[in-house]
């Protein structure tokens, strides 16, 4: 609510939403700890709710206010969720990080149904392999990156033939949060 809150009283109104607060901590079904599952979900798709029900009277109540006699909204809200491709096909040892993010699927989907009469888009984001610090190429005693081999199966599987870069995700949170997708909303694009 804190967070919220400072942005309102920063912009003067809280008009877009994006929920992409994410981590992993990998580990075979059979062999994954409470505190492991817990600190996955809670970041992943606590967050998530939580920062929803937060923007609730930025978004939802100030639009209901503003909804005209013919009742339309004064104009479109919106929120952007992350979830993952991991999460589509499943990946060996990231059961807490697919089924948070999966949850994530559920609540854009409810949300953008209790929410559309309200002129409040509810759509989400899928982004395959990404060009970060933790996709990078792994070297020896490196905490972070992906093994060059992983990186090569990988690109093996994307058709575009190169991983995705940052832009390309924001382009696409940016297409949810214009007008653009003022019809759109409970979908995922992956």
């Amino acid at each position: 609510l804190t967070m919220v809150s400072a942005a309102e009283n920063h912009f003067g109104k809280l008009d877009i939403l994006v929920n992409n607060a994410g981590l992993s901590r990998d580990r075979m079904a059979h062999l994954m700890s409470d505190e492991w599952w817990d600190l996955v979900i809670d970041v992943n798709l606590t967050g998530t709710f939580n920062c929803i029900r937060s923007a609730a009277p930025y978004l939802r109540e100030t639009a209901k206010q503003e909804i005209d006699r013919d009742g339309k909204p004064a104009y479109h809200r919106k929120i952007v969720n992350f979830f993952s491709t991991a999460a589509i096909r499943g990946n060996p040892g990231q059961i807490n990080y697919v089924a948070a993010k999966m949850g994530n699927v559920g609540v854009t989907r409810v949300v953008a149904q209790e929410w559309a009469r309200f002129g409040v888009t509810v759509n989400a984001v899928a982004p395959g392999f990404t060009n970060t610090r933790l996709t990078a190429a792994k070297g020896k005693g490196d905490e972070l990156g992906v093994p060059e081999d992983q990186r090569k199966a990988t690109l093996a599987r994307i058709p575009m033939g190169r991983f995705g870069e940052p832009e390309d995700i924001a382009n696409a949170v940016l297409f949810f949060a214009s007008p653009l997708s003022d019809f759109i909303t409970g979908q995922e694009l992956n």
